[in-house]
């Protein structure tokens, strides 16, 4: 087999592989009330989407407390001002 032809195998296998993973991509989304109570519970129990805003009305953050990140922050390092940090918000 030429060269060529390989390259040309190469990138047709690359296609097809890359049309498979888009399609599993499509069916594996989720509803947004899906996304949140998996978040929230792991998704076991959808019914409880309507009742979020009563149930999270009283708390003022989710995820872990500032104020703690910040003392853990200034106990193990000798600048604490000069740390930067980052959040990704991958919690709740």
């Amino acid at each position: 087999m030429k060269q060529e032809e390989n390259d040309v195998l190469c990138v047709a296998r690359v296609n097809k592989t890359q049309k498979e993973d888009q399609k599993r991509t499509v069916m594996q989304m989720k509803t947004v009330e899906e996304s949140v109570v998996t978040a929230l519970d792991g998704g076991a129990n959808l019914e409880i989407f309507p009742y979020l805003p009563y149930i999270l009305q009283d708390l003022w953050e989710i995820g872990t407390d500032p104020e703690t990140v910040i003392s853990i922050i200034g106990r193990h390092f000798q600048s604490p001002e000069q740390v930067t940090m980052l959040d990704l918000g991958c919690g709740k």
